[in-house]
């Protein structure tokens, strides 16, 4: 177990705020790699934050970074891709406000443990998937209302379903998104922390290989 300057045990995760910012500009970057290729096998799952996650885990600014990075490459790159779209764009990067829960919550749950435990896991990932899908929802809601926003095909047709049965669309918008965020958010959570562990093995062997030298 490493030791702090005052002789303490160091969290499970720890990095500097220059690692961080290299891992959050690296873990945004690849994110956007890994929703291309959730969209490109058509899995019904958003599988958009697990890179996210896994920056978060060493803090405020790796998350953060990793959110900005895939978000403005987001933008240049739909807008380059396709222009027709382009009004679009900017309004679907209003959802990156679902990934502000994610940072917050990944680092306030696991910024002191010195050990990760299963239940903590998935206990961060049940309640991601609460809060996004009542956040996600009422965003599309006010899209919906304010440009005609479309929905998303992995949800739409369950709101379709909901609002046809007399339900309000926020809460249609909202409850369409439970089912399928209580599997992808609760995966992210998981799939973020075995990247974060790979990671933190690997600066801990450069360190030892460092100190050695």
């Amino acid at each position: 177990m490493e030791k702090n300057m005052n002789g303490g045990a160091e969290p499970f995760f720890h990095a500097s705020l220059p690692v961080q910012f290299v891992m959050g500009a690296v873990f945004g970057m690849l994110n956007i790699l890994s929703i291309q290729l959730v969209n490109s096998l058509h899995i019904p799952l958003f599988l958009d934050e697990f890179f996210n996650v896994a920056a978060s885990f060493f803090g405020l600014v790796g998350g953060f970074t990793s959110v900005i990075v895939n978000r403005v490459l987001t933008i240049v790159i739909s807008s380059v891709a396709t222009p027709e779209k382009s009004f679009f764009v900017p309004v679907d990067a209003l959802f990156a406000l679902c990934d502000i829960p994610v940072v917050l919550l990944v680092y306030l749950m696991f910024r002191r443990d010195r050990h990760i435990s299963i239940v903590k896991l998935l206990l961060c990932g049940v309640i991601l998937a609460i809060v996004i899908s009542i956040l996600g929802g009422g965003i599309f809601t006010f899209l919906f209302t304010c440009c005609g926003y479309g929905e998303i095909s992995s949800v739409r047709y369950l709101t379709m379903i909901l609002t046809g049965s007399r339900i309000p669309l926020a809460p249609s918008a909202m409850l369409s998104r439970v089912p399928i965020n209580l599997v992808d958010k609760p995966l992210c959570v998981f799939l973020g922390y075995f990247i974060a562990l790979f990671v933190r093995r690997l600066l801990n062997a450069r360190r030892r290989g460092t100190s050695e030298a």
